[in-house]
């Protein structure tokens, strides 16, 4: 739905008219619809009661794309309005529908909202998985809109986690496709979301600059649940920076305008920005008031992310008010709190999910590039046994063909065990693609050249290149001796893991003495080059042993990870 509709009485008359003559058809759903979209961005629960009478029609009359429709605008409704689980299973309700007509279009869009509500309750891997699915639904149909929202909402995951480079990647890619759809809008929408990664490193000057930039286009769309956002955003900087009567001034528009629309997460947020601003100007009796109702709100909401930041305010509060056992109790809730949005396990699904994605897209070219191959050679068979004059020469070319292609075959499998793992090479051709997979402990080696720039500038592009070819051909074959899987080398640096991609439990001992064996063979090539007066590399290494996510990246020259 579009959330800049304008809210015209005439037009909401006129569609209440038409109603009347389609109380039990397909015409009658959508005009519902319609007048959902119609109260959509300034009376959320006008908008949610046209949108349950209408997927109420539609079920009465088994209308079922007006059912799906209608699941989703309900959903949407009730995630604004702070109802998360109900969004959830609404939403799912439209996605099973969608998939049982094959509309790839608006499997995607829910897709992104199902990500929307589970970034919004913390569960990160789930968000990123289903815009992810959303992604790769709208390119298989092209929906250049689509691709920019979900690059967008794949911004905002890696915001909140915050991997400000990745967040950056993701809002840049939906800034250019939004700018060539004419959408100023969603342009307006990520520099207010490129403030916030601004804002999240410290940089409040340039934050306070993208959120008065981007506020200036919501005013004029008049969406009240965008300007409250905006207001909520500038006051937070203005807390930063200690200004805190100009950061209370926006907070309590942002605050009047959430409770206008009925949003209850834009609540909590504003009523724990005001808690910490009547904490820093020790006004603790309103302090207090604010931050315990935006607790509460919170988990009515179940909003992780705001139930965490309420912790940690009123740990400040405490602390402010001296009541330091207090604070110490709300502070191991904060930390819970914390943990579970940023852990270990989190950070290992993002990066499976993502590297997952990367490959069933490098997959999807492989496959065209096979097909473009396969129907060369099928055009190539159907010319040749165009005639029985041909036979003869058909056999010989099907001869030299099946010869090449056999040598062929055993060359690509020599050059794939070359690059993959074996196991992984077995798998890929097994089913034509791999998964990436979690391990739990892996040993891994790093090594790098103590003073590699200096020694490159004194020795020709030849020499270094032959020297570097001689230490890495050494630490290869060490590494084939002890089992342990070359990884890739980047310039001097050399990395090599145990216990991928089978796992096994002497990983920690073998990467340790291949890594000792290097150490000697470094030592025996310094004291030869000395003696030749030649100059030599010294060497570090590091090695750690930990969990990994490990499998196939990159869609060109693919390497495993």
């Amino acid at each position: 739905p579009d959330f800049c509709f304008a809210q015209k009485q005439e037009h909401i008359d006129s569609l209440n008219h038409e109603f009347t003559k389609h109380r039990d058809d397909s015409a009658g759903v959508d005009i519902l619809h319609y007048l959902s979209d119609a109260y959509w961005g300034n009376d959320p629960d006008k908008s949610l009661e046209y949108a349950k009478k209408a997927a109420k029609l539609s079920e009465i009359i088994h209308y079922k794309m007006g059912m799906s429709y209608s699941y989703n605008d309900v959903a949407t409704l009730y995630s604004i309005k702070g109802e998360n689980i109900l969004a959830l299973q609404f939403y799912k309700k439209a996605l099973k529908i969608r998939e049982e007509l094959g509309d790839k279009n608006g499997i995607g869009g829910i897709y992104l909202n199902l990500g929307n509500i589970y970034n919004d309750m913390g569960n990160y891997p789930e968000a990123l998985k289903d815009q992810l699915a959303a992604l790769k639904a709208m390119e298989g149909v092209g929906n250049k809109n689509g691709i920019a929202n979900a690059h967008l909402n794949i911004g905002i995951i890696y915001s909140n986690q915050n991997n400000f480079s990745e967040s950056l990647k993701n809002y840049l890619a939906a800034e250019k496709l939004f700018k060539e759809l004419g959408d100023d809008f969603s342009v307006a929408q990520i520099i207010g979301n490129i403030g916030s990664n601004y804002d999240k490193q410290g940089n409040y000057t340039e934050a306070l600059k993208n959120y008065l930039e981007s506020s200036k286009t919501f005013e004029k769309t008049g969406d009240k649940n965008c300007i409250a956002l905006s207001y909520l955003s500038i006051g937070n900087i203005y807390g930063e920076m200690h200004k805190y009567s100009d950061a209370m001034k926006n907070d309590f528009i942002a605050l009047k305008k959430f409770e206008e629309i009925g949003g209850r997460t834009g609540i909590a947020v504003a009523d724990l920005y005001i808690g910490d601003n009547y904490t820093h100007l020790k006004k603790f009796t309103e302090a207090s008031e604010y931050l315990n109702k935006g607790l509460s709100v919170s988990m009515e909401t179940r909003g992780i992310d705001q139930i965490k930041s309420a912790y940690a305010s009123i740990m400040s509060l405490d602390s402010a008010q001296e009541n330091f056992k207090k604070a110490l109790e709300d502070h191991k809730l904060f930390i819970i709190y914390r943990d579970s949005l940023f852990n270990r396990e989190n950070t290992k699904k993002l990066v499976q999910t993502q590297m997952q994605y990367d490959f069933d897209n490098k997959e999807a070219l492989a496959k065209a590039e096979q097909d473009k191959k396969d129907s060369y050679q099928k055009n190539l068979r159907n010319s040749i046994a165009g005639g029985l004059a041909g036979s003869l020469f058909f056999l010989v070319v099907v001869y030299r063909q099946r010869n090449r292609v056999k040598k062929e075959k055993e060359r690509s499998d020599e050059l794939l065990l070359n690059i993959l793992p074996e196991e992984v090479a077995e798998e890929l051709k097994a089913k034509g693609s791999t998964d990436a997979k979690l391990i739990n402990e892996v040993t891994v080696l790093f090594t790098d050249f103590k003073g590699f720039t200096e020694l490159s500038e004194t020795l020709s592009p030849r020499e270094l290149v032959a020297e570097i070819n001689e230490c890495f051909s050494a630490f290869d074959h060490i590494m084939t001796k002890y089992g342990i899987e070359k990884i890739k080398t980047i310039g001097d640096a050399y990395m090599a893991a145990g216990g991928l991609p089978t796992p096994n439990e002497t990983h920690p001992e073998d990467v340790v003495n291949a890594a000792l064996e290097i150490q000697q063979f470094m030592h025996a090539h310094k004291t030869e080059r000395e003696v030749k007066g030649k100059l030599f590399f010294e060497i570090r290494i590091g090695i750690n042993t930990g969990p990994v996510v490990a499998g196939i990246v990159g869609v060109k020259k693919f390497q495993y990870d």
